[in-house]
């Protein structure tokens, strides 16, 4: 499917003004307003006629009427629907922007069970039986069994062997609403595996999961509940509202260097070629053992910090003695830094349409690890600092409003290369989210087990609480991250029961049926 805006370039701002307004005229009553100031200006090689028009355009806009149709598409999600987040060269895949999650399942669900649940959630929400275009999205027929896709394995370690090998590489058909499911069928005693793929552009992975969750119950069949998150509030009074939009710009500010700052400490786990950027590199996913939720909340206690200070904290960690048993030397200063993936929550009018309300709400926030401070507890307070700054301030909210508000403003190239420049400096995008409270079932039987894999262009961290049990895994370049199994489990793990002990904290990691 073609994704590019039929925009008419026939006018330019060299031509005549009364050319080049008849055409935002006309793009801005069709509702093509998203990139018509980048294609309008594209001719212009002064900054002061381009800031001249820019103007004339946002005084146009604001004051002529115009449609608000459903399901509009931000500018990330329609980047994302063309594949044109990065530069051609980065060899950048339609798969490379599908969220896969990972379901496990002592008896194999049946096509007849598997359908009338997403007939479910296809009659709740439209982008699940709709496709992109320019500007939104139009709605399809949806044959479910045509997004069914069963087969055998002979054992659950060759269900994901399969998945980790096909997945990464596989085509995506954008003529068709963005998701599939696949189903691994194993036979007992072996867990068959079932994998929900969602593109990107439909929603988020929270947004995804609260879908799901409208599909899933508890163990006693009781509606599954999710955990919210809340919005840093602006405060009343006139030096409180100040020092807030003083904290925005200076968010606006660390967001917009944060694509020009120094490359990380050369690091045997980086990629030889993360400062170009020139090849698309092979994925393999590292499932890590089941981890014990109560076990890392004893930690969080009695260290005084929260799971994501711990988990992000461990991480560090983990890397530094990856990297110390390859001869790398942690006793200067290494710079090493995530892209924390900020989900905020979803607020909408009391009006908006309930079936409307599956959208990406994620932005990226750099975030600096402390990996050199010599021990746990000083890495934990170092890292604990770095992400007190995503908590306490408005970066998520000046990402947001950067990503979606700003970026459609500026050239595609523009756009590519400041992602491709974001990524290449940090070495992995790190994602820890909060599940439901108790295990769940779907298709009639419990969930054994859940992983969110995602074939990013970097590596790519995921962890997600479910109950008591805490399932991450770690998507990587297996011929850069050497030993990418055992080896950087027992870094993890052993980096974690060193910061149990160190607050006092006995015990295993791991978590035990």
């Amino acid at each position: 499917m073609d994704f590019s805006l039929p925009y008419p370039s026939t006018a330019s701002p060299a031509a005549g003004p009364l050319a080049w307004l008849a055409v935002v005229l006309m793009q801005l009553r069709t509702q093509r307003g998203q990139g018509a100031v980048r294609t309008a200006l594209a001719p212009v090689t002064s900054p002061l006629k381009a800031a001249v028009f820019a103007a004339i355009w946002v005084l146009l806009r604001r004051a002529l009427p115009r449609s608000k149709p459903q399901m509009q598409i931000t500018n990330v999600e329609g980047m994302m629907a063309r594949n044109e987040l990065y530069p051609p060269r980065c060899g950048h895949r339609q798969a490379n922007n599908v969220i896969n999650t990972y379901l496990w399942f002592d008896r194999c669900p049946t096509v007849s069970e598997i359908t009338p649940m997403f007939s479910t959630i296809v009659r709740a929400h439209r982008r699940w039986r709709s496709v992109p275009i320019p500007g939104g999205w139009r709605e399809v027929d949806v044959p479910l069994e045509d997004h069914v896709r069963v087969r055998e394995a002979a054992s659950e370690k060759e269900a994901i062997a399969t998945l980790d090998r096909e997945l990464p590489e596989a085509e995506w058909p954008m003529d068709r609403p963005l998701w599939a499911v696949e189903v691994m069928r194993v036979p007992p005693p072996g867990r068959s595996v079932v994998v929900l793929r969602v593109h990107h552009t439909m929603g988020d992975g929270v947004g995804l999961f609260q879908n799901l969750a409208e599909v899933a119950t508890d163990l006693n069949g009781e509606p599954l509940q999710l955990p919210g998150g809340a919005l840093p509030k602006q405060k009343g009074g006139l030096v409180a509202g100040a020092l807030w939009y003083l904290d925005a710009a200076r968010s606006i500010l660390r967001i917009l260097v944060a694509s020009k700052v120094p490359f990380e400490t050369d690091l045997p786990m980086l990629c030889p070629d993360r400062r170009t950027l020139t090849k698309p590199r092979p994925r393999k996913t590292l499932f890590f053992p089941t981890l014990s939720l109560p076990y890392v909340k004893r930690v969080k206690d009695a260290a005084g910090c929260t799971v994501n200070d711990a988990i992000f904290t461990v991480w560090a960690g983990a890397v530094r003695r990856y990297c110390e048993a390859r001869g790398s030397d942690f006793s200067k200063p290494v710079t090493l830094r995530a892209l924390l993936s900020v989900a905020l929550p979803r607020l909408f009018d009391a009006g908006h349409d309930p079936q409307d309300k599956l959208l990406n709400s994620f932005y990226f926030v750099s975030v600096p690890f402390d990996a050199s401070s010599p021990d746990v507890l000083a890495r934990l307070k170092g890292n604990k600092k770095n992400l007190d700054v995503v908590k306490k301030t408005t970066l998520a909210l000046a990402a947001k409003f950067l990503a979606n508000h700003v970026g459609n403003y500026l050239p595609l190239a523009v756009q590519q290369e400041t992602m491709a420049d974001l990524v290449g400096r940090h070495s992995v995008v790190f994602s820890n989210l909060p599940g439901p409270k108790t295990e769940f079932m779907l298709f009639g039987q419990q969930v054994r087990g859940i992983q969110g894999v995602f074939y990013n262009i970097v590596p790519q961290f995921i962890g997600l609480s479910v109950g008591d049990r805490i399932f991450m895994n770690f998507t990587a370049d297996p011929q850069v991250v050497e030993g990418l199994g055992e080896e950087f489990v027992s870094c993890f793990t052993a980096e974690l029961e060193a910061m149990g002990r160190a607050v006092g904290v006995e015990g295993s990691c791991l978590w035990k049926e």
